[in-house]
């Protein structure tokens, strides 16, 4: 495991920076530690911690100036990347890959080597530029999380609601620090566990499938019904494909045509395949089936258990907008690695 890269940026809020570094040294997780200088300053306005303190949390240190270190290179190995917070200035630069600095080139690395960054994202009213911006980074692959408090779990202090927002950002890198009470839970386990790690997820699934039958297939790019959006922004289906992809989905589908219903039926007999179980009334059970997009992109395919479902219609999930990332269009052609 490579660990994780923490981006402190200069928008207000510096100490959820400081809270993740402590929960990441709790879980015993490699940090990479990159500061802007208006963190620094906000860092003595906003909180009793030294730079020198907030430097001792992490496992590695960088100067922000210099675009020559370590995780400025795609081949130094990390799990990922959280900007936390994330300025307007840093948000612009991620989503231009306008590589000033070292947080904003290695926040590019990690887009380029598909990997999860997290942008913590601190700015409100939001106007149109910001909304543009952020979805410009959500279709590069990026997750924008901002620091939108729940109160479900009954916070009774700050340091509640900033235990709560750090604890959600380090799901996506599914890290369970114990930060929060979750819904559904009966207690509130407030206490870090002395170990624990990064799942590692997207390098244990891309060597799960190097075991598994691969089956390539072939299909023309087709109009869905629109309706994938809004199924894929449900919370028990965003977390079940989180869980078994190791990414989040954009939240859209890539509708292919393979032509022959010979398809489906031996990803329904094959034996990698998982299920979506329905978290609420109205849904059917869906096989979930891992593969990879154009011999670069990890996706997955679902396929709902119904009898009227097309029988010869895959619908493709990936952590990416494929239609814009490939530059494809209605009727294309596009191949696709499966491993059922």
């Amino acid at each position: 495991m490579g660990g994780l890269v923490v981006g402190i940026s200069g928008a207000t809020g510096v100490i959820y920076g400081v809270r993740m570094l402590r929960a990441l040294a709790a879980c015993n997780v490699e940090t990479h530690l990159v500061v802007t200088q208006s963190a620094l300053r906000n860092l003595a306005v906003e909180t009793e911690y030294t730079e020198a303190q907030v430097k001792a949390m992490a496992s590695r240190v960088y100067d922000v100036d210099d675009v020559g270190a370590a995780i400025a290179s795609g081949s130094f190995k990390v799990d990922g990347m959280v900007v936390i917070p994330c300025s307007m200035k840093t948000l612009s630069a991620v989503a231009n890959s306008y590589n000033d600095n070292l947080l904003v080139r290695a926040a590019d690395v990690t887009l380029k080597e598909r990997r999860r960054l997290v942008l913590v994202v601190r700015e409100t009213p939001l106007h149109e530029g910001h909304l543009r911006l952020m979805v410009r980074v959500a279709r590069m692959g990026g997750v924008i999380m901002p620091p939108v408090p729940a109160f479900y779990h009954m916070p009774k202090t700050i340091e509640d609601l900033i235990d709560q927002t750090v604890g959600k950002a380090l799901d996506l890198f599914s890290i369970d620090a114990h930060l929060f009470k979750r819904w559904g839970t009966a207690g509130n386990e407030a206490a870090v566990p002395a170990a624990g790690k990064t799942g590692g997820g997207a390098e244990k699934a891309g060597a799960g499938r190097r075991k598994k039958k691969r089956l390539k297939v072939e299909g023309r790019v087709v109009k869905g019904l629109g309706e994938s959006a809004s199924f894929l922004s449900i919370p028990w289906v965003n977390n079940q494909l989180l869980e078994k992809l190791s990414f989040s989905p954009y939240c859209g589908t890539l509708n292919i045509d393979v032509g022959d219903p010979a398809v489906q039926e031996a990803l329904k007999k094959g034996n990698g395949s998982r299920r979506i179980v329905p978290g609420e009334k109205g849904f059917c059970e869906a096989l979930l089936v891992e593969g990879v997009v154009a011999g670069r992109y990890p996706c997955g395919v679902i396929l709902p258990l119904m009898a009227d479902y097309p029988t010869t219609i895959l619908e493709i999930v990936a952590p990416v907008h494929l239609k814009e990332t490939l530059g494809i269009v209605d009727g294309d052609k596009v191949e696709v690695d499966l491993y059922p």
